[in-house]
């Protein structure tokens, strides 16, 4: 889709491509609409997996792996071991 006919997709009138291509933006909305009404507050990392995770009308890309930090862990402390000359 070029930048032209996105911008035409607020237009009333439009070509057939186009009118297929806005009806599938509304009914992405939709869903995910109904999806976001299930989490209170909201959780992006739920959202994902519940609403774009396998679904057919999203990319799907690697996800980066975050490391939890444990209660035995303090989120203060930094480990400067890896960092430190090695003798």
């Amino acid at each position: 889709m070029t930048p032209q006919d996105y911008l035409k997709l607020k237009a009333p009138n439009i070509n057939g491509r186009l009118k297929k291509i806005r009806n599938g933006i509304k009914e992405i909305e939709e869903k995910a609409q109904e999806v976001l009404k299930q989490f209170d507050p909201f959780c992006h990392e739920k959202f994902r997996l519940n609403y774009i995770f396998n679904n057919p009308l999203f990319l799907q890309t690697k996800q980066k792996k975050v490391e939890a930090i444990t209660t035995q862990q303090n989120p203060f402390e930094f480990d400067f071991k890896p960092y430190e000359k090695k003798s």
